[in-house]
């Protein structure tokens, strides 16, 4: 049976129903938008169709004096190898030793030319060029790594794509990303190896950082158990 809702409480649904409209309308006023997440590594994509047209981009080796030259080459094999699972383009290193170095200063920021633009493309038959520094190199205390890079199309010397961040072992959220990485890709054969060793082995830090660096493109993200036991040791 029904009974006849008493006043008061009549009076307090229609204050709150007074209050929600309230809330609706300074959200439409103001602008009300869920909490997104900032992206876990800073990074610039142009567009996917861009990334559609190059088919083979060359890779000038990372470069930095703090770093070293020995660090310097294995974190570069490190990112062809992560970029070359992308299974996006064709990627070719340039050493330091090759004479075309000297044309892809890796840390250079500003604009190329015209005429660079051709150059580069005529000599390396490329349809890219990653250019890139280590902008941080730590081991000690703990480990941190900071990388520059950007992927120009030589067609028209606009940047596709860049990523320019920092990684640091004692970061937090750095840390549950060490985590997941680990989990994803340590071989099952080799548990129970700690993840924390990531963050004192240089080789599997590098390895990680590569393989963020590379997420930041669109691509493949199966799962694939690709760590050694010779990536935990520095």
């Amino acid at each position: 049976m029904l009974t006849e809702a008493s006043p008061c409480i009549c009076g307090i649904a229609a204050a709150g129903l007074r209050t929600a409209v309230l809330l609706c309308a300074a959200c439409a006023t103001i602008g009300c938008e869920p909490t997104v997440e900032r992206p876990e590594v800073a990074s610039y994509l142009r567009s996917e169709q861009d990334l559609q047209r190059i088919q083979r981009v060359v890779l000038v080796e990372f470069s930095d004096e703090k770093a070293g030259p020995e660090a310097c080459s294995c974190f570069t094999d490190r990112v062809v190898q992560a970029l070359s699972q992308r299974r996006l383009f064709h990627v070719e290193l340039l050493p330091v030793s090759d004479p075309t170095h000297q044309l892809l200063p890796p840390g250079r920021r500003s604009p190329l030319t015209v005429e660079e633009l051709q150059q580069i493309r005529q000599t390396l038959r490329v349809d890219a060029v990653l250019l890139g520094m280590i902008t941080s190199y730590k081991t000690y205390p703990h480990m941190q790594i900071g990388v520059y890079l950007r992927l120009l199309d030589l067609k028209n010397g606009r940047v596709i794509w860049s990523v320019d961040d920092i990684w640091d072992a004692q970061n937090k959220q750095v840390e549950k990303r060490i985590k997941r990485y680990f989990r994803n890709n340590v071989a099952d054969k080799y548990e129970p190896v700690d993840w924390r060793l990531a963050t004192i082995s240089p080789t599997m830090f590098q390895k990680f950082v590569a393989h963020e660096i590379a997420r930041t493109l669109p691509g493949d993200d199966s799962d694939q158990k690709t760590l050694d036991m010779d990536d935990f040791f520095p």
